[in-house]
């Protein structure tokens, strides 16, 4: 969060991104959250991208935060079939 607030450093959305998408990916569901919400309003300078949104939000679900699911459930009447599904397994990031 350092990065994107430019508290602390400069302001950098690459590197915010890539220690948000590790926290997220190591069972942090609270941070899939955050992308997904960075994701779903483009955000602090993170491309706007429903897709990737929906992705973060389903994962946020799977670990442990009923807001996933909600934020999906939103979602779903703006995905089309272009939005290609991103696997994910909740379990593994848990060990």
């Amino acid at each position: 969060m350092i990065y994107l607030g430019g508290i602390f450093a400069t302001a950098d959305v690459d590197k915010a991104l890539y220690w948000l998408r590790r926290a997220a990916d190591s069972g942090s569901g609270m941070t899939a959250l955050i992308l997904g919400m960075l994701h779903e309003r483009g955000l602090k300078g993170v491309d706007q991208n429903i897709c990737k949104a929906l992705h973060w939000y389903d994962l946020g679900k799977q670990l442990g935060m009923p807001e996933g699911a909600r934020h999906s459930e939103r979602l779903q009447p703006n995905i089309d079939e272009n939005c290609p599904t991103i696997p994910i397994n909740a379990d593994a990031m848990r060990d």
